[in-house]
């Protein structure tokens, strides 16, 4: 049985958005895999075993105390602030605490890197680090990072479809209209993730847009009035049953083009799948890696595509978007990234 070591910064709830759900349930479901684990960081106790606050760099005697007590054979870092290179520095010293074992970091956002900050990185690099699409894994190892993927999971257990008179009743309990057609977004409502290209559907005959804010993050005021004046939904705040809102939507749209607008695989259209609604989204992150089109997954390359996509959505008939995400499931995640770190302990 092998010690893992894993850690973050700072885990706390609610947990309603990409990159706190993605590390809670790694977290989660890690000491189920066979191995002997303990977790290290501050913030929600019962994913958390050790509770530890460190500065910026982690330079802190009870972080290298609560490691090399507990002597690891590997050790995975998810950084609350993706693969920046301060990120990279923090994966080192991490891995100074645990005696130089095998280390690897998870990064969920694209990132580019300048000459100097490649150099710097290179230099303290850990021995994985993690992309969530092709495009930054390239980046990587461009870089001569050894970089490998790791997409998401999803609780298909939680997320799954309802009968026609249970959506009614959560149309009733939100407040939306029951005849209407729902198009449904949720996310940070923020400027980078181009939500106002769904205002276009909105200004459709019968047709409701509902837009679900992040509490994780202050909202743009003046974004959700300006939505609000074109009859968009705005529901802002933290929804603890938030599968209900896909489970009451006829369509989910992801119209973000920003790379940095969220993480690089939106778990947000992995819920929506799960649900088996008809997703209509950009060709953003990993999706495009992990998916494709049919079945009721249509890609746009930019907004002017996305209303005449939505309007096909509508109309769809075909739509099996949930088998397309069965395999991925939290238990699996854990498991890979485990294996792939003892692969590189066993092989050094």
């Amino acid at each position: 049985m092998a010690r893992i070591c894993l850690y973050t910064e700072e885990l706390n709830p609610p947990f309603d958005e990409g990159m706190k759900i993605f590390t809670y349930n790694l977290f989660r479901e890690a000491p189920n895999c066979g191995n002997d684990v303990i977790r290290i960081g501050s913030g929600e106790k019962s994913v958390i075993d050790v509770q530890v606050r460190a500065n910026k760099l982690l330079l802190s005697s009870s972080l290298r105390r609560a490691i090399s007590r507990f002597k690891p054979d590997a050790l995975i870092y998810v950084p609350i602030a993706a693969a920046t290179l301060a990120s990279f520095v923090r994966a080192r010293v991490l891995k100074w605490y645990a005696g130089n074992v095998p280390t690897a970091m998870v990064g969920l956002q694209f990132r580019h890197y300048t000459r100097m900050a490649s150099v710097l990185a290179r230099a303290v690099s850990p021995d994985l680090v993690y992309a969530q699409s092709e495009k930054f894994r390239k980046e990587l190892d461009a870089m001569g990072l050894p970089a490998r993927i790791v997409y998401a999971g999803v609780d298909e257990r939680r997320f799954c479809p309802v009968a026609a008179q249970e959506k009614v009743g959560l149309r009733a309990k939100y407040g939306v209209d029951p005849h209407s057609k729902v198009v449904l977004h949720i996310g940070h409502i923020k400027g980078n993730r181009n939500i106002t290209a769904l205002t276009e559907a909105a200004s459709l005959p019968g047709v409701q847009v509902v837009l679900v804010g992040s509490s994780s993050t202050v909202p743009d005021s003046g974004l959700i009035e300006s939505l609000s004046k074109k009859n968009v939904l705005v529901i802002n705040g933290f929804v603890e049953n938030v599968q209900e809102l896909y489970q009451l939507a006829d369509v989910y749209v992801f119209p973000v083009q920003n790379p940095v607008g969220a993480i690089e695989m939106p778990l947000s259209v992995l819920e929506a799948m799960a649900c088996n609604l008809p997703v209509v989204s950009t060709r953003f992150g990993g999706l495009q890696d992990c998916f494709c089109e049919g079945e009721g997954l249509r890609f746009v390359s930019n907004s002017e595509e996305l209303l005449p996509a939505i309007q096909l959505a509508l109309d769809d008939s075909n739509v099996c978007t949930r088998n397309k995400v069965r395999s991925m499931t939290w238990a699996g995640v854990a498991r890979s990234l485990i294996s792939d770190i003892l692969e590189v302990r066993s092989s050094a």
